[in-house]
């Protein structure tokens, strides 16, 4: 917890939770981007929700979700998913 509290201090000192760098967000939107296991539990019970209550399209940016590695590539591969439109997403079955 403490560790979470210090990086919230480092971030508004930064500005990133100033009002004036928030925008709306959508009111539906059409496309969501989940960056997790294509082949846990996990995504598709998001797949499953999202399923029954919008028509949305789901891209899935697969990662490792356990092991010494994940953090760091979990941040990476979210860093493409939001930065960059060229990076492919992993399109499985599911989606």
């Amino acid at each position: 917890m403490a560790l979470l509290e210090e990086r919230r201090r480092k971030l508004a000192a930064e500005g990133l939770f100033d009002d004036e760098r928030k925008r709306p967000l959508p009111y539906m939107p059409r496309v969501v981007g989940v960056v997790t296991s294509p082949t846990g539990a996990v995504i598709r019970d998001i797949i499953h929700r999202i399923a029954d209550r919008f028509p949305l399209h789901v891209l899935v940016w697969p990662v490792r979700v356990q092991g010494e590695t994940t953090g760091r590539k979990s941040r990476r591969r979210s860093r493409v998913s939001t930065s960059s439109t060229r990076q492919e997403p992993y399109r499985g079955p599911t989606c």
